[in-house]
């Protein structure tokens, strides 16, 4: 599920007793917690029916690398329902050039935040490459290189680290994100 960072959004949740069963007809006070912040109230949520409840969260709630959302409701017993969410989609993509001539292949990855071109801040993007056929890794995990400030990384393989014709192959690439790794 893709949530957009800085836009409101409406939260649908439900609240559950300790068996596990939906909770219908209380009054549910919100707060939200931004980055690891301390929890801040953001109203009170709106009853669908059945146990089901939503808040309706503003893009200023909405501006933060992680949120989470505690729901509690109070009554003979205590009720709570925990969200966290994480709005940003990041993703990568790779190329490689197979030099059939020359002694080497050039992998090359991009970073695309929410869809729009990104480049990694934190840290450097790495590369792994691993053989389909045993599991075993042609490129182990390995940093990229930045090429200037393009926004594209790069990694030049030699000898061992070069692809085979006809063989698969798995790509996997991570990078630090603010503080997360993805």
């Amino acid at each position: 599920m893709s949530i957009p960072r800085k836009n409101a959004y409406r939260l649908i949740f439900t609240m559950l007793d300790t068996s596990g069963l939906l909770v219908a007809d209380k009054t549910v006070a919100v707060s939200i917690s931004q980055d690891g912040a301390a929890f801040a109230s953001v109203g009170n949520a709106t009853g669908i029916s059945g146990g089901f409840y939503y808040i309706d969260l503003s893009s200023t709630n909405m501006d933060a690398q992680n949120i989470a959302i505690l729901g509690t409701a109070s009554s003979s017993l205590a009720y709570t329902a925990t969200v966290i969410i994480d709005p940003d989609i990041y993703t990568s993509k790779v190329s490689l050039t197979v030099d059939s001539v020359g002694t080497s292949d050039r992998w090359e990855s991009s970073w695309f935040k929410n869809g729009a071109p990104y480049s990694p801040t934190a840290g450097t993007p790495q590369l792994q490459v691993v053989k389909s056929s045993d599991g075993a890794n042609l490129i182990p995990p390995t940093n990229m290189t930045q090429i200037a400030s393009t926004g594209r990384w790069k990694y030049t393989a030699i000898t061992t680290e070069r692809v085979s014709a006809g063989a698969a192959y798995y790509i996997t690439t991570t990078a630090k994100i603010g503080r997360a790794h993805v």
